[in-house]
């Protein structure tokens, strides 16, 4: 062993170490930050509370975890967010239904590439703030140093992975090495019929807190007549200040208030009507923009606002020629401008969360969205003899994989839950469907009035808080 961290092949479990629980997506500002839009969302880079890692990192490749050494020197360079096969390493993959290893499980094959990443930043650190790093997604795994210590280790490839830091940053400069596993157990769970990449392929960013600063909390809107109602659960150990509609609230900590909102304009596809809701506490605020909607089903009718609406949808991967799995706020808007043109008004993000952004786009412009978990075990269909096969819910069946199963749905719901855009949530793709997946059902549906599916080529079932849990309806 060349590095002094002892490994302990956390990549052939699918605990996360050292990460901060799941929560919303939003970013804090000072009370006096300009808030700035782009494309008619937030501007995060006009946050004086958001530090962007993003640009240029060293890289070396290796070919094996046991290789990794946090004093080796690198050479060579890189942009991040990128895909490391789009700059020489590793190569293009597409396989589509396989598995890109032999199954042994729970483990992973010893010739298993690794990069080993670095940036090293200045930094002002108060004695008075928290310092919280986010990793928007990395694929597959990775192990996180700071300063030469071991801080956590990380997967879900589609799933944010924020850390406090603040305990091992010092004031001047500071070092961040991270090492990041092609493939992982999660490699099982994520067999997504897709070209196969590598590295830290989205964007990365430091968040500069209060002490006692808004953790999360969760919007709920509902129809009354002409009005609207808006519930605001503060899930913070604060109070949080509540600017809306002309009316200032306070919601205290872990505690659900309702306001009454007269002659409101419900959110639709065709007409996406939002509505400004701000929230401020220790210094900081968050600017929300929430519609107003809910969905139904009454029969087999599936319904928005009460009407029964078309879906006319489409499938959509991050995805661009030039850089592959990473995408600008740029691309995605240029993506949603064609669906717009050709009339389509539903997109599923196949087969995983997309960027957070493209959330809030979809919001702004007017986008139905099926929200789709980090999930498809296809290799377990293809080695079972298909989907005909009997033993296709050999993984969905196995108690094994509850954990990450449970954890992905988990991440999916509370990351999007205050989007108005997101009308379904699919548990996964392609997986089958068994007991492996009761958990993670479980809890999204202990979230509130949302509507899940699983989908595969050949149906989708969807589940409501009106049914049994286990109860299904073929579409």
């Amino acid at each position: 062993m060349k590095t002094g961290f002892m490994f302990n092949k956390e990549y052939e479990k699918f605990d996360r170490i050292g990460t901060l629980p799941h929560r919303s997506y939003y970013i804090p500002f000072a009370e006096d930050d300009t808030v700035k839009t782009r494309f008619g969302i937030v501007d995060r880079l006009s946050s004086s509370r958001f530090l962007s890692l993003d640009g240029v990192w060293y890289i070396k490749a290796l070919k094996h975890v046991e290789d990794f050494n946090i004093t080796d020197t690198l050479d060579s360079t890189i942009p991040v967010p990128s895909c490391v096969q789009m700059h020489g390493y590793d190569q293009i993959q597409y396989i589509n239904t396989r598995y890109p290893f032999p199954v042994m499980l729970p483990h992973i094959t010893y010739d298993n590439p690794c990069w080993h990443y670095r940036r090293t930043i200045e930094l002002n650190k108060k004695a008075d703030e928290k310092y919280y790093l986010n990793f928007e997604g990395v694929d597959s795994s990775f192990y996180l140093f700071i300063n030469g210590k071991f801080k956590g280790y990380s997967q879900i490839s589609h799933s944010t992975s924020e850390f406090d830091i603040t305990d091992l940053i010092i004031k001047g400069e500071n070092t961040i090495d991270v090492l990041v596993l092609k493939w992982c157990i999660s490699t099982y769970l994520e067999c997504q019929d897709k070209f196969r990449f590598s590295g830290i392929f989205k964007s990365v960013y430091i968040l500069t807190r209060p002490e006692n600063h808004i953790t999360d909390y969760k919007i709920e809107t509902k129809l009354a007549k002409n009005n609207g109602i808006l519930l605001f659960s503060n899930e913070s150990d604060t109070d949080i200040e509540l600017k809306f509609n002309n009316k200032t609230i306070i919601a205290l900590a872990h505690k659900t208030i309702e306001v009454l909102c007269d002659d409101i304009v419900p959110w639709t596809a065709d007409n996406p009507n939002l509505y400004t809701l701000e929230l401020y506490a220790q210094g900081e605020k968050i600017i929300e923009k929430i519609g107003f909607r809910e969905v139904t089903i009454e029969g087999k009718v599936f319904k928005l606002n009460n009407k029964a609406i078309k879906l006319k949808g489409v499938n959509r991967h991050d995805f661009n020629c030039e850089t592959a799995a990473t995408v600008t706020v740029e691309n995605m808007v240029e993506d949603i401008k064609l669906m717009k043109e050709l009339n389509v008004n539903a997109v599923r993000t196949s087969h995983y969360p997309n960027s957070p952004e493209f959330y809030l786009l979809c919001d702004a412009f007017g986008l139905y969205v099926m929200n789709e978990a980090d999930l498809e075990m296809h290799g377990a269909c293809t080695r079972n003899g298909g989907y005909e096969g009997g033993l296709w819910s050999e993984y969905a069946e196995n108690s094994f994989f509850t954990a990450g199963i449970t954890d992905r749905h988990t991440a999916l719901v509370e990351r999007d839950k205050n989007r108005t855009s997101v009308i379904i949530w699919s548990l996964g793709n392609e997986s089958s469907f068994g007991r492996a997946f009761f958990d993670g059902a479980k809890y999204n549906r202990s979230m509130g009035d949302y509507i899940f599916s699983t989908v595969s080529t050949l149906c989708v079932l969807v589940f409501t808080i009106k049914q049994d849990l286990y109860t299904t309806r073929e579409l």
